[in-house]
């Protein structure tokens, strides 16, 4: 039996329900029901009421919500955590007296983490025609990460921009924090990995070598004027000595 696995909520566009900056709560889906998921498994409501019951805010309060499934890096532990129609709703406050949970909201309020994936250990499940259903899971955390699964473990998932103006996209709100952002240093430090994970996924897209200073992404798209964000790319890199 595997003791500890890892799976994205891959629904990433139901995946953030609310970013209440007055109130300082999120409200994520930690997982999605009936989503098959690229490893082939659809979890149905149902999967986590016994380890919620038993581990959760109303239980033992042992199931918290980390950073990158890194238990290093915990942020908080969820008020509420339960299984609604959709799937399994966290809902956690964020200080703003502590970095980690002042950036995790900031963070989310400007769209630099959309993603959340779940530490979980599969206690029932039942294989299916052509898929593997999930009906009891025991929770162990819920995590925020930078980009969805990638199953050939690269830092950025290439599949899932589906044009260079994905990349481009996230490149220009990557550097608008960078300029303007109000995180702490470690905030500011997550977001210079995530510029060099994009600097290298626009290179691999692009079928170039990432230059090591100031890189510059070649697209084929036509119509496409990246004469600008190149600019503050190469204003980056020299701040950041890429």
């Amino acid at each position: 039996m595997e003791l500890y696995n890892k799976k994205l909520n891959t629904s990433i566009d139901f995946s953030v329900k609310d970013v209440d900056t007055t109130g300082r709560v999120l409200s994520l889906y930690w997982a999605a029901f009936d989503n098959k998921d690229r490893d082939g498994d659809v979890i149905v409501k149902g999967a986590f009421k016994k380890s919620v019951a038993e581990q959760g805010p109303k239980g033992l309060g042992e199931q918290w919500f980390i950073k990158f499934h890194n238990p290093d890096l915990p942020i908080a532990t969820p008020f509420e955590l339960e299984e609604d129609s959709y799937g399994l709703l966290a809902r956690i406050k964020m200080s703003a007296d502590t970095a980690i949970q002042d950036d995790t909201l900031k963070f989310y309020r400007d769209g630099h983490f959309k993603h959340q994936s779940i530490g979980y250990q599969k206690v029932k499940s039942q294989k299916m025609s052509d898929y593997n259903e999930l009906r009891e899971l025991k929770l162990y955390e819920g995590s925020v990460v930078l980009w969805a699964a990638n199953p050939n473990a690269k830092f950025v998932d290439i599949k899932g921009f589906k044009s260079p103006k994905d990349i481009s996209k996230e490149l220009e709100l990557t550097i608008k924090g960078l300029r303007n952002g109000d995180y702490s240093d470690q905030g500011f430090a997550t977001l210079e990995i995530k510029l060099r994970q994009l600097l290298q996924a626009a290179a691999d897209l692009s079928g170039t070598p990432a230059a090591e200073e100031a890189p510059e992404p070649q697209y084929e798209e036509k119509g496409a004027d990246y004469s600008e964000l190149i600019t503050e790319l190469k204003s980056i890199s020299n701040t950041y000595n890429y």
